[in-house]
């Protein structure tokens, strides 16, 4: 009924005996415990087929209550620990316009209004926010913008996902119809704008699945896959600068190391946070080509790095302060995307001026 371990080829013959051991001890004990006792005795309730289903039953209903149990007492108890309630609101800590004006999935049935979707003035539109869910969750920096600088509206436009991309990005990253269905959209409402007298547009996406680390590709060399993932952002940047809008690309990020307010809550600040030098190695591919393509537009495209602000030289911090820097293991808290403000400052004023 029950088979050995598997074990690995790297594995040690010590650790390989003593994993054999204990599940055979496992195996003997189940037998004493359980298949001697109800299998073969049948006392009680297992004396026949009938009581023995009824009795699985209840055994299970009664498992199915203490488990509820056991998870709401913990649920209300470390809810009243306030390590655990700041961190429980650090994974809600997200995007003020999330619900009524980011995309999550398909169909794509139109961008959502306007007016509801503007952080500021929305009459007197600057920028457009367009991108994946990492504009999504820089949409709090823009907020923070427009309410120091007291003039203009940031449109947010994001869907989760889909990078800031047309068709042919599809040689180089996934982009589902709905995908881009929503960027023609958007593509066509930048247009509109720009004739009302909008300024720029910031492009934020996970720039690092674009240009991933391994850019090699079945029947596609690594050079080649490069070239046409640069093609692809470079089209959608030289199409907005024939707008005669200024464009700010927003750098590429990080992952961490994993989920950040559940590492907060069973291990130490320095343990949940990223090194440095990890998270400039896995950037760097996508970082070089932006610059690139930033490079080839001069005065027209700014390339914005938050990683400086988020990093020191050592770490990228999983808390700064009392603020939890993520909602998860990828997206910035809407209370860490505030605080780049001093350093996105100056690269927005550029974007916004007349």
């Amino acid at each position: 009924m029950s088979q050995q371990p598997a074990t690995s080829a790297r594995t040690s013959p010590t650790a390989s005996r003593a994993a054999t051991v204990a599940h055979s001890s496992f195996e003997h004990r189940a037998d004493i415990w359980v298949e001697n006792p109800v299998r073969y005795k049948r006392p009680g309730p297992f004396s026949a087929a009938g009581s023995t289903l009824r009795a699985g039953v209840a055994i299970s209903l009664i498992m199915l209550i203490c488990a509820a149990a056991l998870g709401a007492g913990a649920k209300f108890f470390t809810g009243k620990q306030p390590k655990y309630a700041s961190l429980a609101r650090a994974s809600l800590d997200t995007p003020p316009l999330r619900d009524r004006c980011h995309h999550d999935d398909a169909p794509f049935n139109g961008l959502p209004d306007r007016k509801r979707c503007t952080m500021g003035d929305p009459a007197h539109i600057t920028a457009v926010l367009w991108g994946d869910s990492h504009a999504d969750h820089l949409a709090p920096l823009m907020g923070a913008f427009v309410e120091k600088h007291g003039s203009g509206g940031i449109l947010q436009r994001s869907f989760s996902s889909c990078r800031s991309l047309e068709a042919d990005a599809r040689k180089v990253t996934e982009q589902t119809d709905a995908c881009l269905q929503f960027n023609m959209a958007v593509e066509e409402e930048i247009s509109e704008l720009r004739k009302q007298g909008m300024k720029g547009v910031v492009l934020s996406s996970m720039w690092i699945t674009v240009f991933p680390a391994d850019l090699a590709q079945p029947g596609v060399s690594s050079a080649r896959r490069r070239a046409d993932a640069i093609a692809a952002v470079d089209h959608v940047v030289s199409k907005l600068e024939s707008e005669g809008l200024r464009i700010v690309i927003v750098a590429p990020t990080y992952i961490m190391p994993r989920s950040v307010p559940q590492c907060l809550a069973r291990h130490s600040d320095e343990q949940c946070s990223a090194v440095r030098k990890s998270i400039e190695a896995r950037r760097h591919p996508a970082l070089a080509a932006l610059e690139e393509i930033a490079a080839a537009h001069p005065g027209t495209v700014r390339l914005w790095d938050p990683v400086e602000s988020l990093c020191d030289a050592q770490l990228c911090p999983a808390r700064r302060g009392k603020t939890v820097m993520f909602t998860d293991d990828l997206h910035l808290s809407a209370s860490a995307a505030r605080e780049l403000l001093s350093s996105a400052d100056p690269t927005l004023s550029w974007l916004v001026q007349d």
